[in-house]
C-alpha cells in the first residue's frame, strides 16, 4: 500500500509538471521560427513571467500552434503584428482561440491589418503604434522607430521595433524596404544592436548596405 501511494503520489507531481512546463523552465529564451511561409518571433520570460509573440506565420503554419502547446505556454501577454501580410499575421486568429492572449499590437500606418482583426473579429484588446511609442511589458522595453506616416507599399508600413530584451538588444524589421531603411538611417544614425531580425525575409530588396552599417 505504502508503494502505491508513492507510486500515485509522484504520478500526480509528474502530471502537475507536466502540465506547468513553463513554470519550471528557469531559462530566459528568444525563438526565430522557420515556417513554411513567414515570421515568427516568441520572447519567453523564465518562469513563465512573460510570454510575448511577434507576428505569427501564414495560415498554415500550424507547426507554431504545436511548438507552443508542447513548451506549455498557454498564455501569451502579448502579440506584436509587423503588419498584414498574410504571412505575418495569418494564424492570429488561431492562435486566438487556443490561448489567453492579453493584448494585440498593430501598425498605426497599416489599414491592411485593421482590416483583418476586423473581419476575423478578434475580441481582444488592440492598441496601435506608430514612430516614438515607447512600451514595457514587465521589464522587457520596446521603442518604435518606424513607420512615421502610410506608405503606398504596405511592406513599409510594418512596424520596426527596437528592443532591449534580457540583457541584449534586438531589432525586429517587419518586411521594410530600402526606402524605409533609409529614412531609418536618416533619422536615427548609428544604433547599437545586438541582434538584426533581418528585413522581408532576406530579400534583395532591403538589408541595404547603408542599413547594415549603421546598426
Amino acid at each position: 500500500r505504502k508503494t502505491k501511494f508513492i507510486v500515485l503520489i509522484l504520478s500526480i507531481l509528474l502530471l502537475i509538471v507536466n502540465n506547468n512546463k513553463m513554470l519550471t523552465n528557469l531559462k530566459n529564451e528568444v525563438y526565430f521560427f522557420d515556417l513554411p511561409t513567414g515570421d515568427a518571433t516568441l520572447i519567453c520570460k523564465h518562469n513563465n513571467l512573460t510570454n510575448i509573440l511577434i507576428d505569427t506565420g501564414d495560415i498554415d503554419s500550424d507547426s507554431l500552434l504545436t511548438f507552443l502547446k508542447n513548451k506549455g505556454i498557454k498564455r501569451l501577454d502579448a502579440i506584436i503584428i509587423s503588419h498584414g501580410d498574410s504571412d505575418h499575421i495569418g494564424m492570429l486568429k488561431p492562435i486566438c482561440e487556443n490561448f489567453k492572449v492579453k493584448t494585440i499590437f498593430l501598425s498605426y500606418y497599416d489599414k491592411s491589418s485593421y482590416e483583418y482583426v476586423l473581419k476575423e473579429k478578434i475580441n481582444v484588446p488592440i492598441y496601435y503604434l506608430k514612430k516614438g511609442d515607447e512600451f514595457k511589458i514587465s521589464d522587457l522595453k520596446f521603442k518604435v522607430l518606424w513607420p512615421s506616416k502610410t506608405s503606398e507599399k504596405t511592406n513599409n508600413n510594418s512596424l520596426v521595433i527596437y528592443a532591449e530584451i534580457f540583457l541584449m538588444k534586438y531589432l525586429f524589421t517587419g518586411d521594410i524596404e530600402e526606402i524605409a531603411e533609409k529614412a531609418i538611417v536618416e533619422q536615427i544614425h548609428k544604433l547599437n544592436v545586438d541582434v538584426l531580425k533581418v528585413a522581408h525575409h532576406g530579400s534583395v530588396t532591403s538589408s541595404s548596405i547603408t542599413f547594415l552599417n549603421n546598426i
